[in-house]
């Protein structure tokens, strides 16, 4: 569920904050996917929100704009949040996997 979550949000966040789309957050339901789904979902909504980011000029990165709670932030920042907010999800998957006797992936950086 972390996994899937972290995929669709990521995606979602990029599309909306970023890009100014209007989307409508949609979730599949992760006990019903297989670990291959799992994986492809991860790659393809993280490749899709990589995009999106590395197609921001540096004036867009500058520009604000407004956040869900209406609070106005440069777009820099709104990636700042992406990576916090997929991070958080992790620690919360390493954990679930720590307290199931299963050694998580080893931390790599990119």
């Amino acid at each position: 569920e972390q996994l899937v979550h972290i995929a669709n949000a990521s995606h979602l966040m990029s599309q909306m904050l970023l890009k100014g789309e209007k989307v409508a957050f949609s979730e599949p339901d992760a006990s019903q996917m297989t670990k291959e789904e799992i994986i492809v979902q991860l790659e393809e909504k993280l490749s899709a929100t990589a995009e999106i980011i590395a197609s921001l000029t540096e004036d867009e990165l500058k520009e604000k704009i407004k956040t869900f709670d209406g609070n106005e932030i440069p777009r820099q920042q709104v990636i700042i949040f992406i990576h916090d907010h997929l991070t958080n999800h992790r620690a919360k998957a390493n954990l679930y996997v720590r307290m199931n006797d299963i050694t998580p992936p080893k931390y790599k950086y990119y």
